[in-house]
């Protein structure tokens, strides 16, 4: 009989959407997964019934990751979105199939993954096709659609309101260390409260993130730090969502067709990200950063990620210290809600453009490959 596979999963630890993606697919995977967390993933991860078991380790250290899977009997790797361990797993032998869900922000692809690995992916998102067409077959990724889960059904009866922060950190962020954001997060929802829907305001963030919400939020508002299935049925629950603009979060809410509002950007991916979605009317210009504070450049893609973060936190430093950029996006932000079914068209003609779920799809390249495998005992 066949044994069934033994998975390691490795997901960028910092980013909501790596980790959602990874859960796409290990719903639709039979495999025992042992999944590789830190920080956001293990919050995430950590809880998941689709991840068997985990191992805590900084997956940002390839030596410490080395020895963390030294003894663990292993088939191949799934890696959503960190490079950091690509090598580990190829020395160790390990076929790798590597997921790109931000294929489009990073000028350099030459990474050893995109030759060594066993397939490769990169999730839909506006340029990415385009960009795809320019490189040569061998070393040209398979392009999925949204990397999210089946969504429980939308409620008949909607109420409240839920506002998506991701795990508000990454390698260059921590809200201890740049509160910023989070606090200009309280005093726009403090702005916005009264034209928000009737019934209870959920703020989703990391854990860490909660902490520094608590005091600043408004007295309806709640700072939550959930499992994704009961994120998602609070999703499915509410009138209206308004979220930091990321991009699986977004993905879930627009396959919802849940209305859609958008808060200002808190990293580098974020700035570029609303940029695309000002480009797709899924949001009126004047929130971005760059538009806020003309200091701020708006690459259309990254090389160097850490610098423009830095620039980025430099910004949000400026504008929430003004009382007069805090006026224009909150005057923004409540235009958004007044003008939200506006914006109907736009949101349907996006999530068309990206196409169909692709969790299944990279499930079924892994159940291929494994049946293809000489026998296993």
């Amino acid at each position: 009989m066949t044994r069934k596979l033994q998975l390691l999963c490795d997901a960028n630890p910092m980013a909501y959407g790596s980790s959602s993606a990874l859960l796409s697919i290990l719903d639709h995977l039979d495999a025992d997964a042992t999944a590789l967390v830190r920080d956001v993933s293990a919050e995430l991860l950590g809880t998941d019934p689709a991840v068997r078991r985990t191992l805590a380790v900084d997956v940002k250290d390839p030596h410490a990751v080395a020895a963390a899977i030294a003894d663990e009997p292993l088939d191949a790797a799934l890696v959503v979105s960190n490079l950091t361990n690509v090598e580990v797993y190829l020395r160790r032998g390990l076929p790798v199939f590597f997921v790109d869900i931000l294929y489009w922000y990073t000028a350099r692809k030459d990474h050893l993954v995109w030759s060594a690995a066993e397939r490769t992916y990169a999730q839909a998102f506006p340029g990415v096709k385009e960009r795809l067409q320019t490189l040569p077959a061998a070393s040209r990724p398979h392009l999925v659609g949204p990397l999210i889960r089946s969504l429980p059904p939308r409620s008949q009866a909607p109420r409240g309101t839920v506002v998506n922060l991701g795990g508000v950190r990454s390698r260059f962020i921590h809200p201890d260390d740049a509160p910023m954001f989070l606090e200009g997060i309280g005093h726009l929802l403090r702005e916005a409260e009264p034209l928000l829907p009737e019934g209870p305001v959920l703020v989703a963030a990391g854990a860490d993130a909660c902490h520094v919400l608590e005091r600043v939020l408004p007295p309806r508002a709640k700072a939550v730090c959930l499992p994704q299935h009961a994120y998602l049925q609070a999703l499915a629950d509410a009138a209206l969502f308004l979220t930091a603009p990321g991009l699986n979060a977004i993905f879930e809410a627009l396959a919802l067709d849940l209305p859609l509002v958008f808060l200002p950007p808190q990293n580098a991916t974020q700035v570029l990200q609303l940029a695309r979605y000002e480009d797709a009317a899924l949001v009126p210009p004047g929130l971005n950063l760059p538009a806020l504070d003309p200091s701020l450049p708006l690459p259309h893609q990254i090389d160097d990620e850490g610098a423009y973060t830095h620039g980025v936190l430099d910004s949000l430093r400026r504008l929430t210290r003004s009382d007069g950029s805090l006026r224009v996006m909150a005057q923004h932000l409540l235009h958004q809600i007044h003008t939200v079914s506006a914006r109907t068209d736009a949101r349907l003609a996006f999530r068309t453009a990206l196409g169909p779920k692709g969790g299944a799809q990279i499930a079924d390249d892994i159940h291929r490959w494994w049946r293809q495998r000489p026998a296993h005992d």
